[in-house]
């Protein structure tokens, strides 16, 4: 809201500065969830390059 309070003060009304300024929130917003999204998507796949680490189950416990 303090990026928008100023805007408020235009005579635009409420509604045309909540939409403005929802647009200049939305840019970033999106920009992360689709990072996030194809960060992820190769270990959602199963590909994960043969990186032994990530693709290997846990062993086994030992048998006492």
């Amino acid at each position: 809201m303090d990026m928008g309070e100023p805007a408020l003060r235009r005579p635009q009304g409420p509604r045309a500065t909540a939409v403005l300024e929802g647009g200049r929130r939305l840019r970033p917003i999106l920009t992360t969830a689709l990072a996030t999204i194809f960060a992820v998507l190769p270990l959602a796949l199963g590909i994960t390059g043969g990186g032994g680490f990530i693709a290997e189950p846990w062993p086994e416990p030992a048998s006492v």
